[in-house]
């Protein structure tokens, strides 16, 4: 086929060959025949990302650890924000707690690196009991993202949900701060200082939505909203 002839075909058309030929192993329950005609062709040719990840794949669909071809994956493409993902949460699903924030500490200085991957991370590790983990890997996301108004809402959450309401209104204040005219900004503060029982100052936070939106009326639509 194509795909035994490293040199045939773009990147990103042999990207979608290897998720083919993977799919149609996997609907028809041949994935042990992949992994094993795979395994000898990267013998000779180790230096296709995509076929890492299509090995890795088909590794972690059959029980058989994938951590190993997710590492040669990544070296092979280390701003592919999939397979970041899926070394994080191979090595996670293996208790590998340490390993995993090491991994996603050398993510973040290196290029592409998508911070809710690591706040999914922070995540998972407070649920497992690793409480103290998960609040520094979420301190030093909030260092290096501090100005990511996505990671800031993902590290909101985080923290509501892990019981840290003063931090969480920190990160609540600082995205306000990020978009001061930004009405969902507005609303996360004015939802935090509620839940905080502090009502008179999350009505004041909602009450410049009128001035935020355009038209005005959406304005006051949005502020009747989250007013019921």
């Amino acid at each position: 086929s194509m795909l035994e002839d490293p040199s045939q075909g773009s990147r990103e058309a042999r990207e979608a060959w290897w998720s083919t030929l993977y799919n149609a192993h996997r609907r028809a329950r041949t994935t042990d025949a992949l992994l094993r005609k795979l395994g000898k062709w990267l013998e000779a040719h180790d230096d296709e990302a995509a076929a890492w990840r299509t090995l890795a794949a088909a590794q972690q669909g059959s029980g058989i650890d994938p951590i190993d071809s997710w590492s040669r994956a990544r070296a092979l493409a280390p701003r592919d924000a999939e397979t970041q993902t899926a070394l994080i949460e191979a090595l996670e699903a293996k208790g590998r707690h340490e390993d995993a924030v090491s991994t996603a500490r050398a993510m973040m200085e290196g290029p592409g690196f998508d911070p809710t991957t690591a706040i999914e991370l922070a995540g998972t590790l407070a649920a497992a009991g690793e409480r103290e983990l998960a609040f520094e890997l979420a301190g030093e996301v909030r260092e290096r993202y501090g100005r990511n108004a996505r990671a800031m809402t993902g590290l909101l959450d985080f923290y509501n949900l892990n019981d840290d309401a003063d931090t969480a209104l920190e990160i609540a204040q600082a995205l306000v701060k990020l978009a001061p005219r930004k009405p969902e900004a507005r609303i996360a503060l004015g939802e935090q200082l509620f839940q905080m029982r502090q009502r008179d100052e999350a009505i004041e936070q909602w009450s410049m939505l009128p001035k935020l939106a355009r038209p005005a009326h959406k304005g006051w639509a949005r502020f009747a909203e989250v007013l019921t």
